[in-house]
């Protein structure tokens, strides 16, 4: 494997797993913020009040 020929660990089905589901969580956390991000580049012409 290439990635064990430059140094780098193995990585386990099981560390790609948590990976996933952690950024799956994070994605959830953050979501909201997220949609009103695009909401706001979208439509700069609207105020939006962070209270």
């Amino acid at each position: 494997m290439k990635l064990h020929q430059y140094g780098y660990p193995p990585i386990t089905q099981d560390d790609v797993y948590k990976n996933v589901l952690e950024q799956t969580e994070n994605f959830k956390k953050n979501r909201s913020y997220l949609e009103l991000l695009i909401v706001c580049s979208l439509f700069p012409e609207k105020k939006v009040s962070f209270d």
